[in-house]
Protein backbone atom coordinates (compact mmCIF):
# COMPACT_ATOMS: atom_id res chain seq x y z
CA UNK A 1 0.00 0.00 0.00
CA UNK A 2 3.37 2.50 0.42
CA UNK A 3 3.89 2.28 -3.07
CA UNK A 4 0.84 3.25 -4.63
CA UNK A 5 0.42 5.89 -1.81
CA UNK A 6 3.69 7.36 -2.60
CA UNK A 7 2.99 7.02 -6.71
CA UNK A 8 0.16 9.47 -6.46
CA UNK A 9 1.07 12.92 -8.22
CA UNK A 10 -1.08 15.65 -6.71
CA UNK A 11 -1.86 19.26 -7.25
CA UNK A 12 -4.96 20.24 -4.97
CA UNK A 13 -5.83 24.36 -4.96
CA UNK A 14 -7.12 25.19 -1.52
CA UNK A 15 -9.02 22.53 0.81
CA UNK A 16 -12.14 20.64 -0.63
CA UNK A 17 -15.72 21.67 0.70
CA UNK A 18 -17.34 18.65 1.79
CA UNK A 19 -20.90 19.92 1.70
CA UNK A 20 -21.94 18.40 -1.11
CA UNK A 21 -19.77 15.95 -2.78
CA UNK A 22 -20.55 14.67 -6.37
CA UNK A 23 -18.38 11.93 -7.79
CA UNK A 24 -18.02 11.54 -11.67
CA UNK A 25 -17.14 8.11 -12.61
CA UNK A 26 -16.33 6.45 -15.87
CA UNK A 27 -19.18 3.21 -16.56
CA UNK A 28 -16.81 -0.22 -16.25
CA UNK A 29 -15.96 -0.50 -20.26
CA UNK A 30 -13.02 -1.56 -21.20
CA UNK A 31 -11.15 0.63 -23.77
CA UNK A 32 -9.70 -2.41 -25.91
CA UNK A 33 -10.26 -6.47 -26.21
CA UNK A 34 -6.99 -6.78 -24.39
CA UNK A 35 -8.00 -4.27 -22.01
CA UNK A 36 -9.04 -5.05 -18.38
CA UNK A 37 -9.87 -2.25 -17.06
CA UNK A 38 -13.69 -3.13 -16.01
CA UNK A 39 -12.91 -5.39 -13.79
CA UNK A 40 -11.20 -2.76 -11.83
CA UNK A 41 -14.75 0.23 -12.48
CA UNK A 42 -16.65 -2.28 -11.27
CA UNK A 43 -16.22 -1.72 -7.71
CA UNK A 44 -15.67 1.75 -7.62
CA UNK A 45 -18.81 3.07 -6.95
CA UNK A 46 -18.76 0.66 -4.09
CA UNK A 47 -15.40 1.95 -2.90
CA UNK A 48 -16.29 5.70 -3.12
CA UNK A 49 -20.11 5.09 -1.07
CA UNK A 50 -17.70 2.98 1.45
CA UNK A 51 -15.82 6.15 2.20
CA UNK A 52 -17.96 9.22 1.44
CA UNK A 53 -21.62 7.10 2.23
CA UNK A 54 -24.41 8.95 0.81
CA UNK A 55 -21.88 11.17 -1.32
CA UNK A 56 -23.88 11.15 -5.44
CA UNK A 57 -22.42 9.36 -8.20
CA UNK A 58 -22.61 10.00 -11.64
CA UNK A 59 -21.26 7.87 -14.38
CA UNK A 60 -19.98 8.59 -17.39
CA UNK A 61 -19.34 7.07 -21.02
CA UNK A 62 -15.19 7.00 -20.80
CA UNK A 63 -15.97 6.77 -24.68
CA UNK A 64 -18.24 10.12 -25.47
CA UNK A 65 -18.86 11.68 -22.49
CA UNK A 66 -22.15 11.22 -22.37
CA UNK A 67 -24.42 11.79 -18.78
CA UNK A 68 -27.49 11.29 -17.36
CA UNK A 69 -27.08 14.13 -15.21
CA UNK A 70 -24.87 17.06 -14.74
CA UNK A 71 -23.85 19.06 -11.51
CA UNK A 72 -24.87 21.81 -9.93
CA UNK A 73 -22.68 24.86 -9.03
CA UNK A 74 -22.87 24.32 -5.15
CA UNK A 75 -21.24 20.71 -5.68
CA UNK A 76 -17.81 20.18 -5.50
CA UNK A 77 -17.06 17.75 -8.26
CA UNK A 78 -14.84 14.65 -7.92
CA UNK A 79 -14.07 13.49 -11.43
CA UNK A 80 -12.38 10.21 -12.29
CA UNK A 81 -10.63 10.59 -15.78
CA UNK A 82 -10.08 7.55 -17.97
CA UNK A 83 -7.79 8.19 -21.19
CA UNK A 84 -9.49 11.57 -21.86
CA UNK A 85 -6.71 12.43 -24.55
CA UNK A 86 -7.78 9.67 -26.58
CA UNK A 87 -11.57 10.55 -26.22
CA UNK A 88 -12.09 14.00 -27.23
CA UNK A 89 -15.86 14.16 -26.24
CA UNK A 90 -14.77 12.39 -23.04
CA UNK A 91 -12.31 15.44 -22.79
CA UNK A 92 -15.08 17.84 -23.57
CA UNK A 93 -17.36 16.91 -21.13
CA UNK A 94 -14.40 16.92 -18.07
CA UNK A 95 -13.82 20.71 -19.48
CA UNK A 96 -17.01 21.73 -19.38
CA UNK A 97 -17.39 20.60 -15.60
CA UNK A 98 -15.55 23.84 -14.77
CA UNK A 99 -19.02 25.57 -16.20
CA UNK A 100 -21.23 23.62 -13.72
CA UNK A 101 -19.25 23.75 -10.74
CA UNK A 102 -16.90 26.25 -9.10
CA UNK A 103 -14.82 23.28 -7.81
CA UNK A 104 -13.41 21.05 -9.63
CA UNK A 105 -11.08 18.03 -8.86
CA UNK A 106 -9.66 15.64 -11.40
CA UNK A 107 -8.36 12.41 -10.16
CA UNK A 108 -6.48 11.16 -13.35
CA UNK A 109 -6.76 7.28 -13.62
CA UNK A 110 -4.71 4.82 -16.07
CA UNK A 111 -2.78 7.17 -17.97
CA UNK A 112 -0.69 10.52 -17.01
CA UNK A 113 -1.26 11.51 -20.82
CA UNK A 114 -3.99 13.21 -19.20
CA UNK A 115 -2.29 15.65 -17.13
CA UNK A 116 -1.59 18.07 -19.89
CA UNK A 117 -5.24 18.90 -20.07
CA UNK A 118 -5.80 19.44 -16.43
CA UNK A 119 -2.18 20.30 -14.99
CA UNK A 120 -3.71 24.23 -13.76
CA UNK A 121 -6.70 22.11 -12.14
CA UNK A 122 -6.31 20.58 -9.14
CA UNK A 123 -5.61 17.02 -9.80
CA UNK A 124 -4.34 13.81 -8.40
CA UNK A 125 -2.39 11.17 -10.84
CA UNK A 126 -2.88 7.37 -9.91
CA UNK A 127 -1.33 6.12 -12.89
CA UNK A 128 -3.39 3.24 -12.58
CA UNK A 129 -6.85 1.83 -12.56
CA UNK A 130 -5.99 -0.95 -9.41
CA UNK A 131 -8.33 -0.38 -6.79
CA UNK A 132 -5.30 -0.01 -4.32
CA UNK A 133 -4.20 3.09 -6.34
CA UNK A 134 -7.53 4.55 -7.04
CA UNK A 135 -8.20 4.76 -2.94
CA UNK A 136 -5.01 6.08 -2.28
CA UNK A 137 -6.48 9.16 -4.48
CA UNK A 138 -9.81 8.93 -2.60
CA UNK A 139 -8.19 8.63 0.98
CA UNK A 140 -5.84 11.62 0.17
CA UNK A 141 -9.26 13.50 -0.55
CA UNK A 142 -10.47 12.40 2.77
CA UNK A 143 -7.47 13.71 4.63
CA UNK A 144 -8.04 16.70 2.49
CA UNK A 145 -11.46 17.14 3.82
CA UNK A 146 -10.69 16.23 7.56
CA UNK A 147 -7.52 18.14 8.13
CA UNK A 148 -7.81 20.72 5.32
CA UNK A 149 -4.77 19.97 3.86
CA UNK A 150 -3.05 16.93 1.56
CA UNK A 151 0.46 16.42 1.83
CA UNK A 152 1.55 12.75 0.61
Amino acid sequence: MDISKKALKMNIKGNINSKKLVFLIPEAKNLSPADTTANDLEKLETLIQFEFKGSKVIKYDPFNGVVNELPNKDETVISFVLDSFRFEKQLNLQKKLKSFSDDVIYVIIRNDEDLEHYILESYIVTYSTKLISIYQAIKAIKKNILKGEVSL
